[in-house]
C-alpha cells in the first residue's frame, strides 16, 4: 500500500531532518526523488557496507569525525547495466566489477526476468539500461530467447545486449548474433575486458541507437578471446589458478570481503551442481547433461578452478557434438573427484600478505 519512496516522503513531512537510507536491489528513483535519501545500499549488502554508510551519515551530519570513512573515489558513469545470469557466483563477480567501474547494476536470474526488467525500464520516466550482460543458458527463458524477445518488442529502443559466454563453439556464438546480441565477453569475466566492452557498446545517451546493424563488423576482435579446453595431463597439473582470485583485489576492499563471499557462494553451490550432473546418469539425456555441465563450468572458472571447469567443458562439448558420451560415467566420476579436491583447496585459501 506504500512503497519505500512514499514512506520517505511521509516521514519527511513529520521530521524534515530525518536521515533515511534506501535499500534497493538496483532500481533507483528519479533524481528529485533520490534526494529523499541520505544514502543507498545495494542488496545484498555486507556488514562493513552498513557500518560505513551509517558512520558517514551520522558522523558527518554534525560535522564530527569526517575522516572516519575514507573510501576510494569511484567515478560514477550514470549508467545502469542489467546483469542476467542464473548463477549467484557469476552475478556477484559481475556486479562487484561494475561497481568498481562506476556503473549501477540490476541483476536477474532468468531470461524472462531480463525481458521484463528491460520493458519496465523503458516505461515513461524509467531509467534505461545502458547495456545488458546476457548469459546464454538460463531457466524459464534462455539468453537467446530473451534477446529476441527484447529486440522484437522494443526495436531500436532496446539496450545493447552483450553475450557472456565461455563457449568455444562457433555455432553457439553465431546463435548469439542471430538472436541480436552485438558482442561477446568471455567467461570468466576480467575487469579490463568488461571495461573495454562496455566502453565500446554501452549506450551513453537516452536516444536509442541501432547498435545491432552497426556493430556486426566489429565482432572479430571480441571473438578472438576463446577459452581453451585443457588436455588430460594439464587437468592433473593445474587444479586452481590462484591468479584469478588475485585479480579480485582490483575491485575488492582491504579485507577481501567480496573474494571471501564469492568463495563461500561457490562452496555452497558447487556440490549441488555436481549432484545434478551425477543425477543425469539416470536420464541418458545429452542435452540435460550438457546444460548441467555448462552451469558448473562457469561458476568454477570464476573462482579459478580451471581443472574442474575444463573437465566440465570436455563433457559439455562431447554431449553437444556426439550425443550421450560412451564414457559419461568416467567423465562424471572425474568431475565428482575434482569438485571435492577443489572445495578442499578453496577452504584452505589464504590471501597473500
Amino acid at each position: 500500500e506504500m512503497d519505500g519512496l512514499m514512506l520517505a516522503k511521509e516521514l519527511h513531512k513529520i521530521k524534515p531532518e530525518m536521515q533515511l537510507v534506501l535499500l534497493t536491489s538496483g532500481t533507483l528513483p528519479a533524481d528529485q526523488d533520490a534526494q529523499q535519501f541520505a544514502g543507498r545500499l545495494l542488496k545484498p549488502y555486507r556488514q562493513s557496507q552498513l557500518f560505513n554508510i551509517l558512520a558517514r551519515i551520522l558522523y558527518t551530519s554534525n560535522g564530527a569525525a569526517q575522516n572516519v570513512i575514507a573510501p576510494k573515489k569511484i567515478v560514477t558513469k550514470n549508467q545502469t547495466i542489467l546483469v542476467a545470469d542464473d548463477n549467484l557466483v557469476n552475478i556477484k563477480v559481475a556486479v562487484s566489477m561494475l561497481s568498481k567501474l562506476g556503473y549501477e547494476s540490476v541483476s536477474v536470474m532468468d531470461g524472462q526476468q531480463a525481458a521484463d526488467s528491460v520493458a519496465a525500464s523503458l516505461q515513461a520516466g524509467g531509467k534505461r539500461f545502458a547495456a545488458v550482460l546476457m548469459d546464454a543458458n538460463m531457466p524459464v527463458l534462455d539468453g537467446y530467447g530473451s534477446a529476441r524477445l527484447i529486440i522484437s518488442t522494443h526495436g531500436r529502443a532496446a539496450p545493447p545486449i552483450i553475450a557472456l559466454t565461455a563457449s568455444v563453439m562457433e555455432e553457439d556464438r553465431q546463435r548469439c548474433l542471430d538472436a541480436g546480441m552485438i558482442g561477446f565477453l568471455p567467461k570468466p569475466l576480467r575487469i579490463d575486458e568488461l571495461a573495454t566492452g562496455l566502453a565500446k557498446y554501452a549506450r551513453v545517451d537516452e536516444i536509442a541507437t541501432n547498435f545491432i546493424a552497426n556493430s556486426i563488423d566489429s565482432m572479430p576482435d571480441m571473438l578472438e578471446i576463446e577459452p581453451q579446453m585443457a588436455s588430460k595431463n594439464e587437468l592433473e597439473i593445474s587444479l586452481i589458478d590462484w591468479s584469478r582470485l588475485d585479480q579480485f583485489k582490483e575491485f575488492d576492499d582491504e579485507a577481501l570481503s567480496m573474494t571471501r563471499e564469492v568463495i563461500g557462494l561457490f562452496t555452497q553451490d558447487a556440490p549441488l551442481r555436481r549432484d545434478d550432473i551425477k543425477a543425469s546418469l539416470a536420464t541418458t539425456d545429452p542435452a540435460l547433461l550438457s546444460l548441467r555441465a555448462h552451469a558448473l563450468k562457469g561458476a568454477a572458472s570464476n573462482v579459478g578452478a580451471m581443472a574442474l571447469s575444463d573437465a566440465c567443458a570436455v563433457l559439455e562439448h562431447a554431449c553437444k557434438t556426439n550425443g550421450w558420451p560412451s564414457d559419461a560415467s568416467q567423465q562424471i566420476a572425474q568431475i565428482d573427484a575434482l569438485t571435492d579436491a577443489t572445495l578442499d583447496a578453496l577452504k584452505a585459501w589464504q590471501p597473500k600478505a
